[in-house]
């Protein structure tokens, strides 16, 4: 899995990405949960700001913490693309 952010994770199968989203149990224990299965990025970004705007409504008024996204899954990408192409090389 590579991390997107401190709040989600990514993972892949040959046929889709798998969005994770981290929990901490009332133990303390890191867990992943399955949040779905995304076919292309431009989904996984989507889905990631409708998550973040459905969890904090505040966000609809928020533009710079939106464009903050925006920017952390501009970053992920360059960095996910670069370190899976440096594995193919």
């Amino acid at each position: 899995m590579e991390k997107i952010n401190d709040k989600y994770y990514l993972g892949s199968n040959k046929n889709s990405y798998i969005l994770y989203e981290k929990k901490i149990t009332a133990a303390g224990k890191e867990n992943y949960k399955n949040v779905g299965y995304i076919s292309s990025l431009e989904a996984l970004y989507s889905t990631l700001i409708e998550k973040e705007i459905r969890t904090d409504l505040t966000l609809l008024n928020n533009i710079a913490r939106i464009n903050e996204l925006i920017k952390e899954l501009k970053e992920f990408t360059i960095n996910y693309i670069k370190q899976k192409n440096s594995e193919i090389q």
